[in-house]
């Protein structure tokens, strides 16, 4: 089970809902196909104020740690990027474009609600709906992966078609 650990707590948000809110997303800028242009939405971010950076690993690792590849300051509103995390996504890495996608989920969803300190999250789903790390995950699973083009696929197909991991369609696959 992947861990969702976090200290904030924000409106709840099902899958459908956040589905939803991912087709109107994928709408707004007329995005027909499976594949999502993350990094044509990322640059697209700041005509409503959210900038991006890009910041060389060596310096990043110093500053952020090697085990963080990206993050999303509400306060500055700007998503910040470890530089070859970004060159990767550019060059079609699934594990990349979703850590990107994860971050422009939290732009997305964090400037929306009233966060407030949370309690602790049940593993099990309770409260799982409110916690702004499962939210980000379920949106930027529903941005790369669409449900209305990818339920008929196979988690390969969707893999192939969507430039994800294999195993970030296996887990989208299994929650269509």
């Amino acid at each position: 089970m992947i861990n969702y650990g976090s200290q904030y707590q924000v409106p709840a948000m099902s899958r459908k809902a956040l589905r939803g809110l991912a087709a109107e997303i994928r709408k707004i800028f007329n995005i027909k196909s499976a594949y999502f242009p993350v990094i044509k939405i990322l640059e697209s971010l700041t005509v409503i104020g959210i900038d991006y950076d890009y910041i060389g690993d060596s310096i990043w690792e110093k500053e952020y740690g090697k085990d963080k590849h990206a993050e999303f300051s509400l306060n500055e509103k700007i998503i910040r990027i470890k530089e070859s995390v970004y060159e990767n996504a550019v060059n079609n890495n699934g594990r990349d474009r979703f850590t990107i996608t994860h971050e422009i989920a939290h732009a997305i969803l964090l400037d929306l609600p009233d966060i407030k300190l949370a309690r602790e999250f049940d593993v099990n789903g309770k409260n799982l709906c409110r916690n702004p790390e499962w939210q980000a995950d379920c949106l930027a699973g529903e941005l790369l992966m669409p449900f209305d083009k990818c339920a008929p696929l196979s988690p390969e197909e969707i893999a192939l078609e969507c430039k994800v991991s294999l195993s970030a369609a296996r887990y989208q696959k299994s929650r269509f």
